[in-house]
């Protein structure tokens, strides 16, 4: 028999175990004691307590609530791992399997047809055997402007394709080719390759004013199309750290499953009425599951006929009723996340995953790149994971006995994750805050060793997240860009996200899919660029991240004022208040940008006026309000 060697290879990265656990133990040993210091203040007799008990309780509780969202999030760093690959050992043509390629789009006035089409003429030009490579684009809008750009990218693909592969280009991005630095010439360099190039160049050209004068002319008012419909949500999550534990979530772009995976386990030699039950009425799709199945060309009118018929039986919207699909079969939609879903349960009946990240990709994609479409896609992202969290499918309650504990727990924290941070952190941004502008102390006083503790938990985070930045090749502006967007996130879509869900839950509101505008714009592109927030968004959006910083502002200034002014034991109050002084400043100076939006710029991408004044009525009642309540 031949010896079948394996395609890729699993090596764990030993060195970073024993960094990511050394910490873990550490700092849960500060979390521990922590909590022993918290829970030590309800044990004291009543002459002796001196704080009221409330915001005690809540800053606890909100102690607690971050240090079970840490606590999750080690179970992806448990067993990192890496992988080689040896593409010199794939099989033959005729061995390989079929794959079928699936590109989804849902409003080209906001997802640019030019990059949308890059992607379906990557996916053509895969170095793959053409008889076994299937490219779909589902549209959600039925757009004629996506169907006549589809038509114009076939036929520059019939030329692109063969150039390709003729010279052997890495590149399969024609947008990417033309306008990459690099040097991707293949293997010829002649004069008859130079003048191929500057002709499919200019096929390139024409084929980039064609999709654009299709969407201009479908959308002459620029306004965006009205058929669309509920659609689930993509999240990019692409932790490696999910290969060492049982394998990464399927993450809703450029992966790959297999069939049997997600057409799930059945019984081949059922009649065919009862495999008609189970996945629809199309006769060529159940010959796809029973036999060995081997796609025909279309060869003459009456075969394209019956194609044509059968696509559109498949492509209906009404295919999947009285069917098992979205519940037992393909994509689960219970959530809007419906691909951490579905991973969820492919991983709970045994299936494996692994992540692969080559040096060069092989898909690219389009982002948002301003402040509103990146909360509103994370609020969309955030009602997904929180609608399983908050139901019987809950990875804590759906998951033991069919996972690992450590894989178990990397999907729990996913789920939970919106949820946490959005509690522990506004119980962070205004509780020590409300007590700092009454003068309750919260923590301890810097010469009670107690205060070491707090300090030790506050460094380790830092320098833990500040550790998996740098040994990543970023810098450390990209630490300081994820902390204050984490914070950012938390107070906002995380909120606004979780919000959704509950309202969902108590029926008072639908799960709605709004796509996020991904069209470029000259000027936010620009501000994206130099790294400056472009606050031109929702009131709804800044009102409560103003409120913040506004809350923080009076309680740090009036903190300032009372100890060098007003009161007369100056160097007791800055020794009983420092920790919640010092929270504050290191909440104001990470969102500066917030501060620099509302007081400093005059463009117009700062933060509206409008919005500050509602903020300072907000922030103002929260003060007046809170204070009575808490103390």
């Amino acid at each position: 028999m031949e010896k079948s060697f394996p395609l890729h290879e699993c090596h764990v990265n030993k060195v970073t175990i024993i960094i990511n656990r050394t910490h873990a133990i550490l700092h849960s040993i500060a979390i521990l004691l922590l909590i022993h210091y918290r829970l030590s203040f309800f044990f004291q007799h009543p002459q002796n307590i001196t704080i009221p008990t409330l915001p005690w309780l809540l800053i606890f509780v909100s102690e607690l609530i971050l240090s079970f969202a840490w606590f999750l999030q080690q179970a992806c760093r448990w067993r990192p791992v890496y992988r080689t690959v040896f593409p010199e050992r794939l099989p033959a043509d005729d061995k390989l399997p079929a794959i079928d390629v699936f590109i989804c789009t849902a409003d080209p006035n906001k997802e640019p047809s030019v990059e949308v089409m890059n992607t379906v003429i990557s996916a053509m030009a895969l170095d793959y055997p053409p008889e076994k490579l299937h490219v779909y684009i589902s549209d959600d809008a039925g757009s004629n402007a996506t169907l006549r750009c589809t038509k114009e990218a076939w036929n520059f693909a019939k030329y692109w394709v063969p150039f390709r592969r003729k010279y052997g280009l890495v590149t399969a991005c024609p947008d990417v080719y033309f306008s990459s630095s690099e040097n991707d010439n293949g293997d010829y360099k002649g004069s008859e390759f130079k003048a191929e190039r500057k002709k499919m160049e200019e096929k390139y050209e024409v084929l980039k004013q064609r999709l654009r004068k299709i969407v201009e002319g479908h959308f002459p008012t620029n306004v965006a199309i009205n058929n669309t419909r509920d659609h689930p949500s993509v999240i990019e999550v692409h932790w490696y750290g999910f290969d060492g534990v049982g394998g990464p979530i399927i993450s809703g772009s450029n992966f790959c499953i297999k069939r049997e995976a997600l057409l799930g386990s059945f019984n081949k030699q059922q009649d065919y009425m009862a495999l008609k039950r189970l996945f629809g009425p199309s006769n060529d799709f159940i010959k796809t599951l029973v036999e060995d199945y081997k796609p025909c060309f279309i060869k003459d009118g009456e075969s394209s006929r019956m194609s044509l018929e059968n696509a559109n039986i498949l492509a209906s919207c009404s295919y999947e009723n009285q069917t098992v699909w979205g519940s037992k079969v393909g994509f689960l939609y219970f959530s809007v996340a419906e691909d951490y879903f579905t991973g969820l349960n492919l991983h709970r009946k045994g299936w494996k995953s692994v992540y692969l990240n080559p040096e060069r990709l092989q898909f690219l994609g389009t982002s948002t790149t301003n402040f509103n479409d990146s909360l509103i896609q994370w609020t969309r992202w955030t009602s997904g994971p929180v609608t399983v969290a908050l139901s019987r499918f809950c990875p804590l309650i759906y998951g033991p006995l069919k996972m690992s504990l450590v894989q178990l727990l990397c999907y729990s924290e996913l789920a939970f994750m919106p949820l946490l941070n959005c509690l522990s952190l506004w119980g962070f941004a205004v509780i020590p805050q409300l007590c700092l502008f009454n003068g309750i102390p919260l923590y301890p006083k810097v010469s009670d060793p107690n205060f070491n503790i707090f300090s030790i938990i506050l460094v380790s985070s830092i320098s833990k997240s500040l550790y998996e930045v740098v040994t990543t090749g970023e810098q450390f502006k990209v630490w300081r860009n994820e902390w204050r967007i984490w914070m950012m996130r938390s107070v906002t879509s995380y909120t606004y996200g979780c919000l959704d869900v509950i309202l969902n839950k108590l029926g008072m509101k639908e799960a709605t899919f709004l796509p996020t505008n991904k069209v470029t714009d000259d000027e936010q592109v620009k501000l994206y660029e130099m790294g400056v927030f472009d606050f031109r968004t929702a009131t709804m959006f800044l009102a409560p991240l103003v409120t913040v910083i506004l809350i923080n502002i009076a309680a740090f200034v009036g903190a300032v004022v009372k100890a060098l002014v007003v009161d007369d034991d100056g160097d007791q109050y800055w020794e009983k208040m420092f920790g919640q002084m010092f929270l504050s400043f290191f909440i104001l100076i990470s969102n500066f940008a917030v501060i620099e939006g509302m007081i400093i710029r005059r463009d117009k991408a700062k933060i509206p006026l409008s919005s500050t004044l509602w903020s300072v009525v907000f922030s103002m009642f929260i003060l007046l309000i809170g204070s009575v309540i808490l103390c």
